[in-house]
């Protein structure tokens, strides 16, 4: 089942698009097949609770030793297992990975996030194209309307443009300005800097980009310092995005080590996060069979 959506909702030289122009239809597409796809999981899970391993787990043998014998409490429990995405065990599982990874390189120094514009020019090319509104294709953007980050006019809503002038905003901190309030023993109390587009690449870069970093200044020191850069929403980023990082880090920490130069990201570890298991193989001119294979994995 999910191999038929992942097929459907892809655009083909040779079929008319029929669904990924229905607009609104579509989205109820995407919602209904979501539905289908868990509810086709749950009943698996239900189903094959014995290869799961599920007496493993103790629940009614436990409730008996402990003097609970009321058999209106207890019912029959359904284990979810950490490959069921969302599921508690899939949560804990997923902690545990990030803190290994921490342990191992230490706590991040940067979280890079990025969130598509619906007016950069390819996703207007794109949906224009269609005759249809950004809107009717999130698969190609994320997008959301009703949260949104502001500051309050100072005139028209003082108490509000106070409250989040002094509750909510940051002043420069850390080896930007080593005297801030929020400074103790070296360190920011509110463990800044944090997600920001740190990185300052440019908004259309080409395969010449290079990240807008001065040479000596507080990011340059930041990012010699850091020890894992975490890049949340990578398969969104066009690879040039990922060539201007990569030249500019291995020219500024070249200096440090000139090794680096060699070095991918100049040494340093990155992380790319995202939800990969959502992307399908790219294969020049592939069948449905090439990008499909009879193997994958729908779990």
């Amino acid at each position: 089942m999910r191999e038929f959506f992942a097929y459907r909702i892809q655009e083909r030289k040779d079929e008319v698009p029929t669904i990924l122009s229905s607009g609104r239809l579509f989205q109820q597409f995407l919602v209904d097949g979501y539905a289908m796809l868990e509810s086709s999981r749950l009943k698996f899970i239900r189903t094959y609770q014995k290869q799961l391993r599920v007496d493993s787990y103790k629940v009614l043998a436990d409730a008996i030793l402990h003097g609970d014998i009321d058999p209106s409490s207890q019912g029959k429990r359904i284990i979810l297992p950490s490959s069921f995405t969302g599921g508690a065990r899939y949560m804990v599982q997923n902690y545990q990975d990030a803190m290994t990874i921490c342990k191992w390189a230490g706590y991040p120094d940067l979280f890079i996030t990025f969130t598509c514009n619906p007016k950069w020019p390819e996703i207007t090319r794109f949906v224009e194209s269609r005759d249809l509104n950004y809107e009717d294709r999130p698969d190609i953007l994320n997008i959301d309307r009703i949260i949104s980050a502001e500051i309050p006019d100072e005139v028209g809503d003082p108490n509000y443009y106070n409250a989040v002038k002094n509750l909510m905003m940051h002043g420069p901190c850390s080896y930007a300005k080593k005297s801030s309030p929020y400074m103790q023993n070296g360190r920011c109390t509110n463990h800044f800097p944090k997600t920001r587009p740190r990185f300052a690449i440019p908004l259309n870069p080409t395969e010449d980009s290079t990240c807008n970093i001065k040479k000596g200044s507080p990011l340059t020191k930041l990012i010699v310092k850091a020890k894992l850069i975490i890049w949340d929403e990578a398969p969104m980023m066009h690879k040039y995005y990922f060539e201007a990082l990569d030249k500019t880090l291995r020219d500024i920490l070249r200096f440090k080590d000139p090794s680096n130069l060699d070095h991918s990201f100049g040494g340093k570890t990155i992380i790319l996060g995202s939800d990969f298991r959502q992307i399908l193989f790219v294969i020049t001119k592939g069948t449905r069979q090439d990008v499909m294979p009879p193997n994958w994995d729908g779990t």
